[in-house]
This record gives C-alpha cells, structure tokens and sequence, in this order.
C-alpha cells in the first residue's frame, strides 16, 4: 500500500513540474510575461541570456525530461 502510495505521489509530482515547465515554454515562445508579484522582474530570468540553450528553452528541456 505504501508503494502504491508513493508512486502516486511521484506521478502526480512529475505531472506539476511537466505543467510547470510547459507554461513557462509557452510563455517564453509567445513572449508573454507571467502574471508575478508586485514589484518583482518576473521577465528578468525568463529574458535572460542563460533562458536557452541556442534557439531551444531550457524549460522545453525541463518538459522532455519530465
């Protein structure tokens, strides 16, 4: 039963990060900036030069690991 439950748990976890990192992929390919906190540079990591990986997002990396 606990195995069961922790396989559970690893899916459901590896199902957020995929979430995760496709929200930020579609953001990052349409240039949209997510909605943050007030007075914060949400844009600032996601426009940085360290953002890709040539022409590739690192959080398109992030989703085909996932």
């Amino acid at each position: 039963m606990v195995k069961k439950l922790i396989v559970v748990l690893i899916i459901f976890l590896a199902l957020v990060g995929l979430t995760d990192a496709s929200y930020l992929t579609w953001n990052k390919l349409n240039h949209v900036v997510p909605p943050c906190e007030f007075n914060t540079n949400c844009e600032t990591v996601l426009n940085s030069h360290w953002a890709t990986l040539g022409p590739i997002p690192i959080s398109a990396l992030g989703m085909f690991f996932y």
